[in-house]
């Protein structure tokens, strides 16, 4: 969903800068960021999120008090899924500085970086929505963790390659018992990770819904399921399961229980996405899987 042109950011803001872990070097950050971002008039702070988040009383956030209102990530899109929490729960605008190749996340390259902070300085850029989803384990009635996630929250097989039992639920009714390698619970702006590697649906990002793909599941008939935004949906592992785990965007895991269930519903908070102009899904899409090329046979 559009919600129109960017305003010009506010001057007194901080731009928080989410870097590489591995790939990103506070030299470069120094020569080649920081010193646009000055010129332009922006404050700034470096952020390193924990590289999981296991404390379900303690979610990596934004320091408080930071002043923050605006995330620049320099990356990839693995990095982007990290600091995508961050913004979700601040509730400020996000935008990804590639370092690498194309991705569907990160838009902007590191070698046009001056251009980019000339164009936030002036506001000229659209703001995006994009729905988070929020997934709980919950023992017994009670919520043991919870977390947020942009792509998807897995439920997988957390050592042995053993085919799940997974009972699945959507806002209560019954809907199918998965025989498979685990199933994915995504977004439409996961649809093009690891749902689509496991057959599911490409849905245009802007659009609320939950795509359910099963893992290479044992059955001819089982198929990739869109359900509305607003249903909650329960995963329940069966008893006699291997130990299993629910990861959120491939990157924070919590081992499951016998009599675990994993509920999964919409984040209350969209992530708010800097679009610049020339950026079009669709465009991306065909780049990066080289769609739309005719064959003539010559």
């Amino acid at each position: 969903m559009r919600i129109g042109r960017g305003d010009r950011l506010a001057k007194n803001g901080k731009v928080g800068i989410v870097p590489h872990p591995y790939r990103v070097s506070d030299k470069l950050l120094a020569d080649r960021i920081i010193p646009d971002l000055e010129k332009r008039g922006f404050e700034h702070i470096v952020i390193r999120p924990p590289n999981n988040e296991v404390d379900p009383a303690k979610p990596a956030e934004i320091p408080a008090g930071s002043g923050i209102s605006l995330i620049i990530v320099v990356g990839g899109d693995g990095t982007f899924l990290g600091a995508s929490r961050l913004a979700a729960r601040a509730g400020v605008p996000i935008i990804g500085v590639e370092v690498g190749n194309l991705g569907f996340l990160c838009q902007s390259k590191l070698e046009t970086f001056n251009n980019l902070a000339k164009v936030l300085a002036a506001g000229d850029f659209e703001t995006e929505e994009r729905m988070m989803i929020e997934g709980h384990i919950v023992r017994d009635g009670q919520i043991l963790f919870s977390n947020i996630a942009l792509n998807d929250i897995v439920v997988g097989n957390a050592q042995l390659p053993r085919m799940l039992d997974l009972d699945c639920y959507v806002s209560g009714t019954y809907l199918v018992s998965y025989l498979a390698d685990g199933l994915i619970v995504s977004t439409p702006t996961g649809s093009t990770a690891y749902a689509m590697a496991a057959g599911g649906p490409i849905i245009a990002p802007t659009l609320n819904s939950f795509i359910l793909t099963p893992i290479c599941a044992h059955s001819l008939y089982i198929r990739p399921v869109v359900v509305p935004d607003t249903e909650l949906i329960k995963v329940a592992p069966d008893v006699a399961n291997p130990p299993i785990m629910a990861t959120f965007d491939g990157q924070v895991f919590y081992n499951l229980a016998h009599g675990d269930e994993v509920h999964v519903q919409r984040y209350h908070k969209n992530l708010k996405l800097i679009r610049l102009h020339e950026f079009n899904f669709f465009d991306t899409l065909m780049k990066k899987f080289k769609w739309g090329f005719k064959h003539t046979g010559e």
